[in-house]
């Protein structure tokens, strides 16, 4: 599985349909879930790019802020950052995802989570200085011995999709491969190859 997150920068409104646009391309070419991640941004901003986006996709996206308008929006689900996520995730009507930064928390216990992203599994593209951070021996047999479907973020592209599949992640989550790209649909579809190809 690939999973995208949308690049950080916020769009004037004269833009944001240009970004969509890319958005739409990526689902009709196969993407599944994106995450609506924009840091700094408005729950108006939020709003303004869900109101521009075509209402068949709202079931692929999930919001990374802004969770209010989960009731306005028929939205796949909410990703908790360290920042927002409760101590604990209780089961709801939509999915929930989270961010984890350490093996001790792939071995945490209650949480309802339908999947969790470890990071950084390879050195940072959009996070320049952001180094890997496990030993992959490590990572491997916490992954294999957590109850969460692990999703792995950070440096992932085309070239080392398939070893972060190897240590037993679920599937791979892109940012820099793809947004800090001159083509990022093309670089979409070259990194969903690679992970298909598994």
């Amino acid at each position: 599985m690939l999973i995208v997150i949308t690049s950080p920068q916020i769009s004037e409104k004269a833009t944001i349909n240009k970004e969509i646009a890319l958005w739409v391309e990526m689902f009709e070419k196969g993407l599944e879930i994106l995450h609506l991640r924009k840091p700094g941004a408005s729950v108006e901003q939020y709003k303004a790019y869900l109101t521009a986006l075509p209402k068949q996709y709202y079931s692929s996206v999930m919001l990374h802020d802004a969770f209010e308008l989960m009731g306005e929006f028929a939205l796949r689900g909410i990703h908790y950052a360290e920042r927002n996520r409760p101590k604990k995730v209780h089961s709801k009507p939509y999915q929930q995802s989270a961010s984890f930064h350490q093996l001790k928390q792939l071995k945490e216990e209650g949480h309802a989570l339908d999947y969790v992203f470890i990071s950084p599994v390879f050195d940072s593209i959009s996070k320049k200085g952001y180094k890997e951070g496990f030993d992959k021996g490590v990572l491997e047999e916490t992954i294999k011995k957590s109850s969460y479907r692990v999703m792995a973020l950070g440096g992932i592209d085309a070239h080392n999709c398939q070893k972060a599949l190897a240590l037993g992640c679920s599937g791979v989550v892109a940012l820099g491969s793809i947004w800090e790209q001159e083509a990022p649909v093309q670089s979409f579809q070259e990194l969903l190859s690679a992970v298909n190809a598994s």
